[in-house]
């Protein structure tokens, strides 16, 4: 059960830093633009969000749902995205710096011009 229910919500360029939304349900919110530098994300539920251009940095992401989610141009400098799910994920041109994607299932996700520098990609399953 969801700790806080933002489905559908429009949350684009929001100010959301440090926030905690752990098992948030975030399922087709819009994040675009939105600065989550630092939130925890835990387990959250953003299947088919759209978090293009968002800022990522240093965000707790371990175990979050991001399937079909946008992440295209976002920024994850020193996010933790372990056991996430990302599968058919959109993260065209976006910047993976210092992140751990630890286990985390990438499969038929878009990595087109994505940045992965120190990316700790260890039994992540990029297949498609």
């Amino acid at each position: 059960m969801p700790d806080v229910d933002l489905h559908n919500a429009n949350l684009s360029n929001s100010d959301l830093s440090n926030i905690s939304l752990c098992r948030a349900n975030l399922i087709h919110a819009n994040l675009e633009g939105a600065n989550l530098r630092g939130a925890n994300l835990a387990n959250a539920d953003l299947r088919n969000a759209n978090l293009r251009r968002a800022d990522l940095t240093d965000t707790y992401l371990v175990g979050a749902d991001l399937r079909r989610a946008n992440l295209s141009f976002s920024y994850l400098t020193h996010s933790r995205l372990s056991y996430a799910k990302m599968n058919y994920a959109d993260l065209n041109g976006a910047g993976l710096l210092g992140v751990s994607l630890y286990k985390a299932n990438l499969t038929n996700a878009n990595l087109e011009n994505t940045t992965l520098r120190n990316t700790n990609l260890r039994d992540a399953n990029l297949n498609g």
